[in-house]
């Protein structure tokens, strides 16, 4: 962390995809953020705080090995309003797996997502809207938007989630997916 833990960086160098070949490239990972008001500092990132501190940060990552390479840039923002917040986030994320990782098709993946914390009855309605767009034509892109609720049983340690979500392929008939998701963190 630098300037005043507001300055992140984090790097990795791997064995990565060693395969039948030992003499593969390392790889190699970085991520940057920027924290503008309360940094996040930790292993972890904290996510919306559930309105006890106003966060804006924005970040962007590396990740190569051979003839794969991905690039990620991102934004989060979690605002305090009263005793409640509104929290957002924004994704980008570049994937190509090259003649390296051949399964890994060159695609593009956005994700934006939005939702408000009542705190008085922990509950927290969100929409989140996904892109995945492959550049070979042969791929099927698609869309997703989802609407969910989060009820916060015990801050982040315990919390129940119930999403619907509408997929759209480019190509073939839509789909719908319900989700249900209780989670317990204890430590």
């Amino acid at each position: 962390y630098l300037l005043d833990n507001h300055l992140e960086y984090r790097a990795g160098v791997y064995q990565g995809v060693r395969g039948t070949n030992a003499a593969n490239d390392l790889r190699f990972t970085g991520r940057m953020m920027y924290s503008f008001f309360t940094p996040q500092v930790g292993l972890f990132y904290r996510g919306t705080s559930l309105g006890k501190t106003k966060t804006l940060s924005i970040g962007g990552s590396y990740d190569v090995q051979e003839k794969y390479d991905s690039l990620g840039l991102d934004l989060f923002w979690d605002q305090p309003v009263g005793e409640s917040a509104f929290v957002f986030q924004a994704d980008y994320v570049t994937v190509d797996g090259g003649t390296f990782v051949a399964t890994l098709p060159e695609q593009t993946n956005m994700l934006f997502e939005a939702g408000f914390y009542f705190a008085s009855v922990k509950i927290q309605p969100f929409v989140q809207y996904a892109t995945q767009n492959f550049d070979a034509a042969s791929r099927v892109d698609e869309e997703r938007l989802t609407l969910g609720l989060t009820y916060y049983v015990s801050g982040h340690n315990n919390n129940l989630k119930l999403s619907y979500t509408k997929i759209e392929p480019d190509a073939g008939e839509s789909r719908d997916q319900i989700n249900l998701q209780w989670q317990i963190f204890q430590f």
